[in-house]
């Protein structure tokens, strides 16, 4: 064997294997954690459905029921204290008011 058809013979059970591992039916929870983290990274909708083979609207509900899990924002935050102030320069200049 040549080592052309190395590489390819080398490409194709990679090939094979990646899509055994993603297989579109019945994403696995596995899987479900991995997809919701590359929603984190950026990664578009249609990136996701393409790569993963499942579908934007399963993602977005994914995405969805994640985000009303989520703890609020006050609840995370530190109480505030007397002497600190808060700054609206960013603010006011996006505004342009």
């Amino acid at each position: 064997m040549g080592q052309a058809s190395l590489a390819n013979s080398s490409i194709i059970v990679k090939t094979m294997a990646f899509i055994e591992f993603w297989s579109p039916t019945a994403p696995r929870k596995k899987d479900k954690a991995l997809i919701l983290s590359a929603c984190q990274e950026r990664v578009s909708l249609r990136g996701i459905a393409r790569l993963f083979g499942v579908a934007r609207q399963q993602v977005a509900q994914w995405i969805r029921a994640y985000v009303q899990n989520l703890t609020p924002l006050r609840a995370s935050l530190l109480p505030a204290e007397p002497d600190e102030a808060l700054e609206f320069d960013e603010a006011w200049s996006f505004v342009l008011c």
